[in-house]
């Protein structure tokens, strides 16, 4: 553990057990500890920090940069996986993939711990969208958190074009076509082409009304 500067600002990241969101988002972090006075904390598993410690040793052992981990014990016994197994990617089978979901999900407990431990120190949190309870935690903390979102500014360009115009209730049926407002070029699209989390108000759909940070254009 790196001792923290007295008066540097300190950033959790916080990524989703993915290898599509984890490298992007630790991508990120690493930028943020190229400015002088960001003391950065990335919170992830055994099994995951393999993908990245290599690149934040390297960081702090030739440039001096204030970037470190804290690792979380990931429940694999509890949900049927075998040790190790604490992330998934596109060739993750689906039976796999479900049960590392639901150990991601009782993640929570130890990263609400560590976020409200008596010795921690901490200005902000950027956490992947998929922890939409962190809204809750950095409101406790009196602290901003920020979203990651690893898809493109444009598709948040659409997905803002849904919540402000909802053009997508305004059609008979789900194979109706209808133009995307606000956009430079037409595009049309079909509400059956849209994900459920647009066309239904959910836990994850409020994820995109805060500052959001995103991993490329």
């Amino acid at each position: 553990m790196l001792s923290h500067e007295a008066n540097s600002l300190k950033v959790i990241f916080i990524p989703f057990i993915a290898t599509s969101h984890i490298i992007p988002m630790v991508d990120m972090a690493r930028l943020f500890a190229i400015h002088g006075g960001v003391d950065i904390t990335i919170i992830t598993t055994a099994g995951n920090i393999g993908i990245f410690q290599n690149s934040i040793d390297r960081d702090f052992s030739n440039h001096g940069r204030s970037i470190k981990t804290h690792i979380l014990e990931f429940p694999a016994e509890k949900v049927g996986l075998p040790i190790g197994i604490e992330t998934f990617n596109a060739d993750t089978p689906p039976y796999m993939a479900s049960k590392v979901l639901e150990g991601f999900e009782m993640l929570q407990p130890q990263i609400e711990n560590y976020l409200f431990g008596e010795t921690l120190e901490v200005d902000c949190i950027v956490s992947d969208s998929f922890y939409p309870w962190t809204v809750e935690v950095a409101s406790k903390l009196g602290i901003p958190r920020i979203v990651f979102c690893p898809t493109s500014i444009f598709s948040r360009c659409v997905e803002l074009s849904f919540e402000q115009d909802q053009t997508h209730t305004k059609v008979d049926s789900d194979y109706d076509k209808f133009t995307i407002f606000g956009l430079p070029h037409k595009l049309e699209i079909t509400r059956l082409q849209l994900p459920d989390w647009i066309k239904e108000t959910n836990r994850f759909g409020e994820r995109m009304k805060f500052n959001l940070v995103h991993g490329q254009f």
